[in-house]
């Protein structure tokens, strides 16, 4: 299982998650988290974020965000 680091909103901590663009739970305190570390911040307009369509949490394949 590949693993990235990012940064809990939540509890400040920096955690390991799932290389998986998809809602996840920050192993410190539980919360949901998404794995931010994965897009290009460069290329992508986070408001517009595949993950908070429509409220509802998604999964997305890594390679549909890349593009």
């Amino acid at each position: 299982m590949d693993t990235i680091s990012e940064l809990c909103p939540w509890c400040d901590d920096e955690v390991e998650l799932e290389e998986l663009f998809a809602w996840q739970t920050c192993p410190s305190c539980q919360q949901p988290i998404k794995p931010c570390a994965l897009c290009n911040w460069d290329e992508v307009n986070c408001q517009e974020c595949k993950l908070d369509f429509k409220g509802k949490f998604v999964k997305v394949h890594i390679e549909e965000v890349r593009e």
